[in-house]
C-alpha cells in the first residue's frame, strides 16, 4: 500500500526483522505447521486400514472428519479468541493437539480413533491456526501480503517435513510410534511458538505500516461486521474458490499414498512426493504473497487455480516409469492451494478489515472443511467401487477449472470496484 498525500513529518516504520510483528510472523509460520499433522494421515492410511481391515471409505472418515472438525472449530475460536485473548485460546489448542495425537497411539477400534484423532486434535488444530492466520493481518497494513505469505508457508512446511519423516518412523516402529512422535514433538514446538500471538491490541502497539500512513488514508480503511461481510458477493466469490479448490487438494493429500499405490509407486516415494506438495506450498505462499503485493491479489488468485488444473489433469499421466511427472504434479498441486489460500487470508483483510478477521476468517474455513468431508470419503468410495482414482481425480480437475474461471471473474470485479472507487472520488 503506498501511502497517498501529504506524509511528510510522519515517522519511519521499524523495517527490523526482529521487530515484534515479524516475530509474531515467525511464531505464526509454525503454528501453521501444525497442518501436517493431519495432512499425514496419508501415511496411516494403509498401516491403519491393514491392521483393522477398513476399506478406503471407512479409512477416509478419519481425516474427513478432521477437516470438518477443523472448519466448525474455526469460528468458535474466531468468536472466543477476542474474548480471552489470543495467546489463551493458542494454549487450549495446543493441550488438544498434543493430548489427541499422543492418545490416538493407544487407539483400538475406528470410534476411538474418530474420537481422538478426528474430533480432539483437528480442534486443536483450529484453535491453533485462526489464531496464526489472523495475527499476520492485525500486524500489518503495509507488506501484508508478504507477512500472511510466511505464515501460511508455515502449513507447506509441515507438509513438506512431517510425512515423510512419519512415513520412515512407521516403516521402522510401526504406527502408533508415529502418532506418539507426532503429539510430543508438535506439543512442544506449539507451546513456544503461542508465546508470541498476543494482538498489537493486547502489547498496546499499532501494526506495521501504520505510522507511514496519512490520516486520510487511516479513514479509509474499511471495517466490516461478520454479518456485512456476509452480504456481499465478495465474500461469496472467496468461499466458492476456496471450496472447489480444496476439493481436489484435500482429495490428493488425503489420498496420494493409496492412489500411488493402484499404479506402482511404493508407499515411501508417494509420502515423498507429499513432501514436494509441501514444497509446492511453501514456495507459492511466499511468492503469491509478493506477487499480491506488488502487482495484486486476483493476479495471484488466477495463477494459483492454472497451476492446479494443469497438475491434476496431469495426474493420469503418472506411473512408475513417470515417477519425476508424479513429483511434479505433487508440486503443482501444492503450489495452486498454497497460493490460493495466502492471498484468500489477505484478500480478506484488504476486503472487510482488521477488526473482525479472525470471525470473518474463521467462516471462510468451513468452504475448507466441507470440501475435506466430501472430497476424501467421495474418492474412498469410488475406489472401493471401481478399483480406480483416475475417474476422481478427474472431478478434481474439472473442480479446479471452475476456480480458475471464477478466478478472472473475481479479478474483473475487483478491477471494475476500483475503477467505479476512482470515478466517484
Amino acid at each position: 500500500m503506498k501511502p497517498s498525500g501529504n506524509t511528510r513529518g510522519l515517522p519511519k516504520e521499524r523495517a527490523s526483522f526482529l521487530s515484534r510483528p515479524w516475530i509474531v510472523v515467525v511464531a505464526s509460520f509454525f503454528l501453521t505447521s501444525t497442518f501436517g499433522i493431519i495432512y499425514s494421515y496419508s501415511d496411516f492410511f494403509l498401516p491403519l486400514g491393514n491392521q483393522f481391515d477398513w476399506s478406503h471409505t471407512l479409512d477416509s472418515t478419519v481425516p474427513a472428519l478432521a477437516l470438518l472438525v477443523f472448519s466448525i472449530g474455526s469460528i468458535f475460536a474466531g468468536y472466543f479468541a477476542g474474548r480471552i485473548g489470543f495467546r489463551r485460546m493458542s494454549y487450549i489448542g495446543t493441550i488438544l493437539v498434543g493430548a489427541g495425537t499422543i492418545l490416538a497411539s493407544q487407539i483400538q477400534n475406528l470410534p476411538e480413533l474418530l474420537l481422538l484423532f478426528g474430533l480432539i486434535t483437528p480442534l486443536g488444530t483450529s484453535f491453533v491456526v485462526i489464531i496464526a492466520t489472523s495475527s499476520p493481518v492485525l500486524w500489518f497494513v503495509k507488506r501484508r501480503g508478504l507477512a500472511v505469505g510466511i505464515m501460511a508457508a508455515g502449513s507447506g512446511f509441515g507438509t513438506l517435513v512431517v510425512p515423510p519423516a512419519i512415513e520412515a518412523l512407521i516403516q521402522i516402529n510401526g504406527w502408533r510410534v508415529g502418532f506418539l512422535a507426532l503429539g510430543v514433538c508438535f506439543s512442544l514446538l506449539l507451546l513456544v511458538s503461542s508465546y508470541f500471538t498476543q494482538t498489537p491490541d493486547e502489547r498496546n502497539l499499532k501494526p506495521y505500516g501504520w505510522h507511514g500512513m496519512s490520516e486520510d488514508q487511516r479513514s479509509q480503511l474499511v471495517e466490516y461486521t461478520p454479518k456485512q461481510a456476509l452480504s456481499t458477493r465478495t465474500f461469496w466469490m472467496i468461499y466458492a474458490m476456496f471450496f472447489v479448490g480444496s476439493f481436489g487438494a484435500t482429495m490428493f493429500i488425503v489420498h496420494s499414498i493409496p492412489f500411488a499405490n493402484t499404479i506402482g509407486i511404493s508407499e515411501l516415494n508417494a509420502s515423498i512426493a507429499l513432501g514436494v506438495l509441501g514444497a509446492g506450498s511453501l514456495f507459492s505462499r511466499v511468492f503469491i504473497g509478493l506477487i499480491a503485493d506488488r502487482l495484486n491479489r486476483a493476479a495471484g488468485v488466477i495463477i494459483s487455480f492454472a497451476v492446479q488444473f494443469v497438475s491434476l489433469g496431469l495426474l493420469g499421466l503418472t506411473g512408475p516409469n513417470f515417477l519425476f511427472l508424479f513429483y511434479v504434479c505433487s508440486f503443482g498441486i501444492g503450489f495452486g492451494y498454497g497460493g490460493y489460500l495466502s492471498d484468500f487470508i489477505a484478500l480478506t483483510g484488504d476486503l472487510f478489515g482488521r477488526k473482525s478477521i479472525q470471525k470473518i476468517w474463521a467462516i471462510d474455513e468451513t468452504a475448507f472443511g466441507f470440501a475435506g468431508l466430501i472430497s476424501p470419503i467421495v474418492a474412498g468410495a469410488f475406489f472401493d467401487f471401481l478399483h480406480s482414482y483416475f475417474l476422481v481425480f478427474d472431478i478434481a480437475t474439472i473442480g479446479a477449472l471452475v476456480g480458475l474461471i471464477l478466478a478472472v471473474l473475481f479479478a474483473r470485479d475487483l478491477n471494475n470496484a476500483k475503477i467505479a472507487d476512482r470515478n466517484t472520488s
